[in-house]
């Protein structure tokens, strides 16, 4: 992985992988972040998958599987999970927070939209 951070070749961080036999879940971050950089959102969703699959109490992780989901669109039953798996593991994630709130709304789920709406803003005047 220190190769694939000093090079940026994605390459090397898939070697990781490899090497590790399917351990190194850092190796698929970077895979992941390196595909939503590309706006690859269906490869960095899968990405992220097999790094969760290893480390499942990566809150950003889910939070960034959220997004691709939201970004290929017709997956925001998906999204929605993964946001509250977010929220389960952080419980102070208010982006997390405040898309659920947008994602609710969307689902014609009001009062759960400003539930979540209310538990971003709290938190985010917090910090």
């Amino acid at each position: 992985c220190y190769l694939g951070d000093f090079t940026e070749e994605t390459r090397h961080y898939s070697t990781a992988w490899e090497l590790s036999a399917g351990s190194c879940a850092r190796a698929k971050l970077a895979l992941g972040a390196a595909a939503m950089r590309r706006q690859a959102w269906e490869e960095a969703r899968s990405e992220l998958r097999c790094a969760l699959g290893v480390k499942a109490h990566l809150a950003e992780a889910w939070y960034c599987c959220a997004a691709c989901a939201l970004k290929l669109g017709g997956k925001e039953e998906e999204a929605l999970a993964d946001l509250r798996r977010v929220v389960a593991i952080d419980p102070e994630h208010y982006q997390a927070w405040a898309t659920l709130g947008g994602l609710f709304g969307q689902l014609r789920q009001p009062r759960e939209a400003l539930c979540a709406f209310r538990e971003a803003c709290r938190l985010r005047g917090e910090k």
